[in-house]
């Protein structure tokens, strides 16, 4: 009896954080699989194959989440129309579901499953043509975000360069950083703008008296950090006045003697 046969290759679904738990440290879910609808056609048994490739970062326990077709949640029952009536699950060669744990009134199946670092997903519909399930696979990440570190707050000339320095941000596991740096606010009538976005060290010009904020956040290939903000101020520098009291002057003994300061300065125009 022929066959309907449909493989895929699916070498690392994006990554999903569905779940922090609050006694596992940073620990979340990430699905290396799905969700993904796999629908029965017609004729002999249909049958999907996936490969899935779990990376270092995530550890058991996995578990496999299948939705059967589509669940009324008002009754916890399913459409008698989209369910799978008869499926089997095979990871590895080994059956994880059974046909038996199929039927018209089953609308969730959890199985915690054994994976290696490589490994083959099959599924095997016997149901009626378009009735469908939605399958999920994951496990439980170590990977922990990293910490954005933008620096600290600075006071500058104003007219003066400003360096950014994102370099103490660190990750707990030692994972190669990203970096994306984002000028939040500039003062009125500023032209300012970051030299680069990614870059590790951007710069900008503060070109006008006032409050700048930049906010960094780093990420590591999969998890991003909480951004961390730096302030920067900028004024002009104050340079002391010249006084100068005018040229010595001789007079008459009971003469009317004026004074005159109108040659004293100030370089800022103060």
């Amino acid at each position: 009896m022929s066959q309907h046969r449909r493989s895929f290759t699916l070498l690392f679904a994006p990554l999903l954080l569905s779940f922090i738990s609050p006694h596992a440290g940073f620990a979340a879910t990430q699905t290396l699989l799905g969700p993904e609808q796999f629908t029965r056609t017609s004729g002999a048994t249909t049958i999907y194959t996936r490969t899935v490739t779990v990376p270092p970062t995530v550890v058991a326990p996995y578990t496999l989440h299948i939705v059967n077709g589509n669940p009324n949640t008002s009754t916890n029952r399913v459409a008698i129309e989209d369910a799978v009536s008869s499926g089997q699950v095979l990871i590895n060669g080994i059956q994880v579901v059974a046909p038996s744990e199929f039927s018209k009134t089953t609308a969730v199946i959890d199985k915690t499953v054994t994976l290696g670092a490589s490994n083959t997903v099959e599924i095997r519909l016997n149901s009626t043509p378009d009735s469908y399930i939605t399958v999920t696979l994951s496990g439980i990440s170590t990977n922990r975000p990293p910490t954005a570190d933008a620096g600290p707050d600075q006071a500058v000339a104003t007219g003066r360069l400003v360096t950014l320095d994102g370099s103490a941000s660190t990750d707990p596991d030692g994972d190669l950083l990203t970096y994306t740096w984002t000028l939040m606010a500039k003062p009125a009538g500023s032209a300012a703008a970051l030299s680069a976005f990614t870059a590790v060290r951007p710069t900008f010009t503060a070109d006008v008296d006032g409050v700048y904020r930049a906010s960094l956040v780093v990420g590591d290939g999969s998890l991003s950090s909480a951004a961390d903000e730096v302030v920067i101020t900028a004024t002009r520098p104050n340079t002391p006045p010249t006084a100068n009291a005018g040229p010595d002057q001789q007079v008459i003994a009971g003469a009317l003697v004026t004074l005159d300061g109108s040659l004293s300065f100030d370089p800022d125009n103060d």
